[in-house]
């Protein structure tokens, strides 16, 4: 099973960095733990919760689903799904295609 990383940055309401707050992940509507993972095979898993960095980081792997962040008495809904395996990516270029936003990335997927 594939893991998608997920890398999340707290800040209070005032723009301050929630430096050292712990969050715990739950799966979404319960106050259940979840596993998180160092890697996106699996292996070691993580501490639950985790705790943001000097910057207000946390980053962890985890299964798709629907989860909440719990932190500071707030509950934070997020969703992870995964994303289909890109074997090419082609940038399209904006002057010769029509019906297309500029910058417009077009994928192909296996």
């Amino acid at each position: 099973m594939t893991r998608q990383l997920v890398h999340q940055n707290f800040r209070y309401a005032n723009g301050q960095v929630a430096d050292n707050e712990d969050v715990l992940i739950v799966g979404r509507g319960t106050i259940l733990p979840v596993i998180l993972y160092a890697a996106a095979s699996g292996g070691t898993a993580l501490p639950n919760p985790i705790f943001t960095d000097e910057t207000g980081n946390i980053s962890f792997y985890i299964d798709s689903g629907s989860y909440d962040y719990l932190i500071n008495e707030a509950r934070i809904p997020f969703d992870v799904s995964v994303i289909a395996s890109i074997d090419s990516l082609i940038y399209i270029d904006p002057v010769s295609t029509t019906g297309l936003p500029d910058g417009t990335l077009i994928a192909r997927t296996t």
